[in-house]
């Protein structure tokens, strides 16, 4: 049997620890079945698609970064993983207000970034002669 990614595998088992639950309270609280969920948290097993998109609700992270993480779907060639955390961390923002504070803020950064806005202003050197 195919080996699920060690990172989506740490993330399940670091939320099971934060919310302090057992592998039976996990699968009923995601609808699947325990030994679905011994099968990947003790011995790595990949789930299936459908279940890595449950795990993936409850972890907060969209369907696609946790196929990609889990080892179902290939990593992208260019993934950053910055921009992967971030798209994570947006997805989970459901308020519209927020949504729309959150784009100004991201367009405000990208045109400093493509007018050069961003790069530090450097003091001139001046030469010392000693004096």
């Amino acid at each position: 049997m195919k080996q699920i990614r060690a990172e989506f595998l740490q993330m399940i088992k670091a939320r099971m620890k934060e919310e302090n639950l057992g592998i039976r309270e996990l699968a009923r609280r995601i609808g699947v079945s325990h030994p679905t969920i011994t099968d990947i948290v003790t011995y790595g097993n990949m789930p299936s698609f459908d279940t890595c998109n449950k795990l993936s609700k409850w972890l907060n992270i969209s369907e696609e970064a946790g196929l990609r993480k889990s080892g179902l779907l290939p990593l992208k060639p260019e993934t950053d993983e910055w921009v992967e955390e971030m798209n994570d961390k947006i997805v989970q923002i459901k308020d519209p207000t927020r949504r729309e504070m959150a784009k100004k803020v991201l367009d405000t950064l990208v045109e400093d970034e493509q007018s050069g806005k961003n790069q530090r202003q450097e003091k001139p050197k001046t030469k010392s002669t000693g004096k």
